[in-house]
C-alpha cells in the first residue's frame, strides 16, 4: 500500500534563514505571574515573560535559567513544563520555537536588568494574578500563550 502525498494548496512563504529554540520562564510568586514589558528595536512595547534561546548543548532548564538570570536577576527552578509555541520574526527570517515552563524563584526577589548581553531594552516588570492575565489577553496578545496561563498552578 502506498501513501498518497498531499501537496501543499497555499502559497509557498519564503522559509526562514534558521529555527531557534527558546524558553520562557512563567514565575509564579505569592499567587501572581512574572510578566516583562521591553521596547524592541522597531519602538513597539510588548509584554512577555522572561526567558530565550537555547544555546547548543544547554537543555531547555538550563537555557531557562541562564536567560532569567541574565533578563532580570532571578535565579530560578524550572517545574513542569506548560505549553509550546511558535512565531517567525520576520526581521531576522528567524522561526521561533518556545517552551514555557513553569518556575519558581529561589533566593532573592530583586530585580536586577543590568546584565543582560542581549541589550533588551526590558525597562518594566509586574506581577499579574493568573485571573488578570485570562481576562486581559491584551497584555500578553498571543492565544498560544494564554493557553500556557491556563495550565500554570498557582
Amino acid at each position: 500500500m502506498t501513501i498518497p502525498i498531499i501537496k501543499n494548496k497555499l502559497p509557498k512563504k519564503e522559509t526562514p534563514k534558521k529555527i531557534r529554540p527558546g524558553a520562557k520562564a512563567l514565575i509564579v510568586h505569592d499567587g501572581k505571574i512574572l510578566v516583562i514589558t521591553e521596547k524592541t528595536s522597531s519602538g513597539e512595547i510588548i509584554h512577555d515573560f522572561p526567558g530565550g534561546g537555547i544555546e547548543f548543548g544547554e537543555t531547555a532548564q538550563e537555557a531557562l535559567i541562564r536567560e532569567v538570570k541574565e533578563e532580570v536577576g532571578l535565579t530560578v527552578v524550572p517545574g513542569k513544563p506548560v505549553g509550546t509555541w511558535s512565531f517567525i520574526l520576520d526581521q531576522w527570517k528567524t522561526h521561533i520555537l518556545c517552551i514555557g515552563f513553569q518556575c519558581k524563584v529561589v533566593g532573592s526577589l530583586e530585580l536586577d536588568f543590568s546584565h543582560n548581553p542581549a541589550e533588551e531594552n526590558i525597562f518594566e516588570v509586574n506581577w499579574y494574578t493568573k485571573e488578570e492575565l485570562l481576562t486581559h489577553p491584551e497584555i500578553l496578545r498571543a492565544p498560544f500563550v494564554i493557553e500556557a496561563v491556563k495550565l500554570v498552578e498557582i
